[in-house]
């Protein structure tokens, strides 16, 4: 076997192994999706409620729906929404914070520390 043969053969058992994996990766991706077709729940409908709940949960809903402002104009539920996570934004620095790991904590206070002397750094430079 000379050198052009034995580069041929390499190549030839590169583009064989190659579309063998690649073959056999789309029957799994095949099988795969097969299986979630299959096995995936069907969609649940959903019953409609009655009920004097349900009807002062409709009417809760209309009045938040026509709510007006002090001009008269009506204000839409998506700024109503949009003023509550206004206001529940501001109070979140006065919630109480729940510390999940120490080593989270240790490794932001940490990251804050490198910025500030990075940002020292920066001005001594400047100046």
């Amino acid at each position: 076997m000379n050198a052009s043969s034995s580069i041929y053969y390499g190549l030839e058992i590169l583009v064989v192994g190659f579309s063998v994996v690649f073959i056999i990766l789309i029957a799994l991706a095949l099988v795969l999706v097969l299986f979630s077709k299959i096995l995936a729940p069907a969609p649940k409908k959903t019953a409609v409620a009655t009920g004097p709940a349900v009807e002062a949960g409709r009417e809760t809903a209309s009045a938040v729906s026509q709510v007006e402002d002090k001009a008269g104009d009506k204000v839409s539920p998506e700024m109503v929404a949009a003023a509550v996570g206004v206001v529940l934004c501001m109070l979140e620095p006065f919630r109480e914070e729940t510390v999940k790991s120490k080593w989270a904590t240790d490794g932001r206070k940490r990251l804050l520390e490198s910025r500030r002397e990075f940002a020292q750094l920066r001005k001594e430079k400047v100046r």
